[in-house]
C-alpha cells in the first residue's frame, strides 16, 4: 500500500452552542487540516497522486471555509447576527443540528473530499481527515460512518 499525506491551514470562526464552557462564545482557530490518501499501485507517473492535484481538491474546500463562521443550525440568533455582518458573499456555514466541532468538521471535509476523489479517480482511497484545533488537539475521521449520528 502506498500513501501520501498533505497538510493545509485555514482560519475559521465558530461557536459551540452546546458547550458549557468558554467555547460557547464565538471564537476562532487557525486550523491545520491533514489528509491522507492511499492506493495499491502507483499511476503512470509513479505517484499515488500528484500533490498539486490533491491541493486543488482540498483547496476548493478550504476556500469555502477560509475566514467563515461555522454554526449549528439551531443557533438561530448567531446565524441571524452573522448574516448581517461582514462580507455579504461570505455567509455562515451551517451544520444541521450539530455543533461545528473539530470532529464534525473532519467528517464534513472527508465527505466533500471523498466525493471529489470518487468522481475523478478509480483507485485512490481517502484514509482519513484530521483537523487540528491547536498544536496538541486533533480530531480524526476515517470514514467509518456507523458511529456518526
Amino acid at each position: 500500500m502506498f500513501r501520501i499525506k498533505k497538510s493545509f491551514k485555514v482560519p475559521v470562526g465558530h461557536r459551540l452552542m452546546k458547550h458549557s464552557g468558554l467555547c460557547k462564545n464565538i471564537h476562532g482557530h487557525n486550523l491545520k487540516i491533514e489528509v491522507q490518501v492511499s492506493c495499491h499501485g502507483l499511476d503512470n507517473n509513479d505517484m499515488v497522486m500528484d500533490f498539486g492535484r490533491l491541493s486543488e481538491y482540498v483547496g476548493s474546500i478550504m476556500s469555502i471555509l477560509d475566514h467563515s463562521i461555522l454554526l449549528n443550525s439551531e443557533d438561530k440568533e448567531t446565524i441571524a447576527f452573522s448574516n448581517g455582518c461582514g462580507d455579504p458573499g461570505k455567509r455562515p456555514i451551517i451544520f444541521e443540528n450539530s455543533d461545528p466541532t473539530a470532529e464534525v468538521l473532519a467528517c464534513y471535509i472527508h465527505g466533500q473530499l471523498n466525493a471529489m476523489l470518487k468522481a475523478n479517480t478509480t483507485y485512490i482511497n481517502l484514509d482519513y481527515v484530521a483537523v487540528w484545533e491547536s498544536d496538541d488537539a486533533v480530531a480524526i475521521f476515517d470514514g467509518c460512518e456507523k458511529d456518526v449520528k
